[in-house]
């Protein structure tokens, strides 16, 4: 799995969240800008094959959803898909990106919706499954 790939995915990810209302606004949007520069940009310092900075990967994937009407649940379920199928090459760092983005992607329009909060549940569902299973596999290999 490649770095990009996760981020890409984490950009679609917070597009659905962001869209749980039918609509993005002014401040979801800045607050993806907010992320990228206060979260991803200090911590992320590779770049991909052509230079480009990872840590815009968010924001490519969501831009892209939002010009071309992606399906917010298709995102959500990609994402999921995602981690699932590369679980074993998801860090730490990635898991806690994803669960401290998607949390203030959702608070940012009125607060946490229930919607909003029903697919956070997911997620986070979803990455401690990753989080318990190499625990359990640290556990039985000592």
């Amino acid at each position: 799995m490649r770095k990009e790939d996760f981020y890409g995915k984490l950009g679609g990810l917070l597009y659905a969240i962001a869209d749980c209302d039918q609509r993005i606004s002014r401040a979801e949007k800045e607050t993806l800008f907010t992320l990228i520069s206060e979260l991803f940009l200090p911590e992320i310092h590779e770049k991909d094959a052509f230079g480009t900075p990872i840590a815009f990967y968010p924001e490519f994937a969501f831009t892209f959803a939002e010009n071309e009407v992606v399906d917010p649940e298709q995102e959500f379920t990609s994402f999921l898909d995602f981690i699932d199928r590369h679980s074993p090459a998801i860090t730490r760092q990635m898991i806690e990106h994803a669960r401290k983005s998607v949390l203030r992607m959702a608070s940012v329009y009125y607060g946490i919706s229930r919607k909003e909060n029903e697919l956070i549940g997911k997620v986070n569902q979803s990455l401690e499954h990753i989080l318990n299973s190499r625990h359990r596999l640290k556990t039985t290999s000592s």
